[in-house]
């Protein structure tokens, strides 16, 4: 084996093999030394192996060094802030006042983050005639690590960006290889607008293949500007990501010995309702905040209040809290949006703290329905729960409707009429299905819940592999 021959694979090798491999281009010869003692290649060899005898990984890249074409993608990735608040944009490939919140401020292509329980919100404004990859180890718990690394490419392709998945399997740490994921693919909304300079990227990251987005989760990000038709790096390579964390809250400028924390009835609440925060501060030190705005960003901003005050003496155990109530206009855009209060005072004070609520519809569906089935060439029964959660004090009163593929059949409680007497009550509701044989692929089922002239929808997916 030559040198040229290692370049092509990742090779294990004995300290022996190795000479072996490389003693035909490297012909060690005889060399006489001044002194006559003559050294024969044999003897060398003989040499190396009495202090050497264990296997030895050789990647390519140690060998030749930094493979020809590979990305510099190990470089230090720059975070704006690592908390990622949970908001809610609209998919629609333009960006909004206060839509999108900033994770890496780069000049070239600037990346926006944000979350909700279940999906992953990601934007960018990409140059004109450049791909951008996403990296994300999903886990948090480095990229060559298990199964949860997903890198994502974004392209503009026939008028529109187009998104390539593909999942870095790593748990054999030896041996990591990609494996595509149309599914991903398919679950993902995207969205973008070509303008003069740039395009604008923006996707919803919700994948039966990929974890979960939930609170608290931690998440290794990193995102690269590459030209269309350049290759990424080989699955064997590192990455080096940035983690970033997914909180309902967070705090700017908070002055030193200042603590607090956000006081909740319930993080929810639909339109033409009204809710109450309570900001609750602790003052350990002796800053002397003087006055408080709060509002509502974003898409909320014009339908709450805003309201500004004198900030609150702190009482004999140095507390203090702030409350802010509004109503919610019945036109207001549903998803979740930020309490932005911005604390000013001496010595040089000027403090924003956030937290996200959700402006929601009357119930939420929550499926505990099976994600993965194996493929059988059998037809089979499959059943779980549906719970419906009231997000209003009011009696709920609807028709529920799960529908499947057409080949399917909705065997238990294809409709229920559903009654939700108590305040933010829940109901149950046990769903079977009829699969046929051989199915496979992704399947989806729809449920939905219809109160008055409002519908509420939902569509999880079935993995049959």
């Amino acid at each position: 084996m030559t040198l040229a021959g290692l370049s092509k694979v990742n090779t294990v090798l004995t300290i022996p093999a190795f000479f072996a491999a490389t003693n035909d281009n490297l012909g060690l010869r005889i060399v006489w030394l001044r002194s006559g003692v003559l050294l024969f290649h044999r003897m060398l060899t003989a040499a190396v192996l009495a202090l050497v005898s264990a296997p030895v990984f050789f990647p390519r890249h140690a060998i030749l060094g930094q493979p020809l074409g590979q990305m510099d993608m190990v470089s230090k990735y720059e975070i704006a802030d690592p908390n990622r608040l949970a908001i809610t944009p609209l998919i629609d490939g333009r960006f909004d006042p206060e839509e999108w919140d900033t994770v890496h401020a780069s000049a070239d292509a600037p990346i926006y983050m944000q979350w909700e329980p279940g999906h992953l919100y990601f934007g960018a404004q990409i140059p004109a005639g450049k791909d951008l990859v996403f990296s994300l180890d999903l886990a948090g718990d480095g990229w060559l690590v298990g199964s949860d690394n997903v890198e994502i490419r974004a392209m503009w392709d026939n008028g529109a960006p187009k998104l390539i998945a593909r999942i870095l399997d790593a748990d054999n740490r030896n041996a990591p290889v990609w494996v595509s994921t149309p599914y991903t693919e398919m679950t993902t909304r995207s969205a973008g607008v070509m303008g003069e300079g740039s395009w604008t990227l923006e996707f919803d990251l919700n994948s039966p293949d990929l974890p979960q987005a939930i609170l608290g989760r931690s998440i290794g990000l990193r995102t690269d500007i590459l030209s269309p038709g350049g290759q990424t790096n080989e699955a064997y390579m590192p990455r080096s990501t940035s983690l970033v964390a997914l909180r309902y809250e967070r705090s700017k400028g908070l002055p030193s010995g200042m603590e607090w924390a956000p006081e909740y009835k319930v993080r929810t609440v639909t339109p033409g309702d009204a809710i109450k925060i309570r900001l609750n501060f602790i003052n350990h030190d002796g800053a002397e905040p003087k006055r408080v705005e709060l509002r509502t960003e974003g898409y909320g901003k014009d339908v709450t209040n805003v309201l500004a005050m004198p900030f609150p003496q702190f009482d004999k155990k140095k507390r203090a809290f702030v409350d802010y109530e509004t109503p919610v206009a019945g036109e207001a855009r549903k998803g979740y949006r930020v309490l932005n209060a911005n604390i000013t005072g001496t010595p040089d004070i000027n403090t924003i703290i956030e937290t996200s609520y959700s402006i929601a519809d009357l119930l939420e569906i929550e499926s505990k329905l099976p994600v993965f089935l194996p493929f059988t060439t059998d037809s089979r029964a499959v059943g779980g729960d549906v719970f419906l959660r009231s997000n209003t004090p009011k009696k709920i009163s609807g028709e529920f409707k799960a529908e499947a593929p057409i080949d399917w059949t909705v065997k238990r409680n294809k409709e229920k009429k559903v009654i939700i007497y108590h305040s933010r009550g829940v109901m149950k509701i046990p769903v079977e299905f009829i699969v046929p044989q051989a199915a496979k692929g992704l399947i989806p089922i729809k449920l939905s819940v219809k109160v008055g002239q409002e519908s509420v929808e939902k569509t999880v997916y079935i993995v049959i592999r």
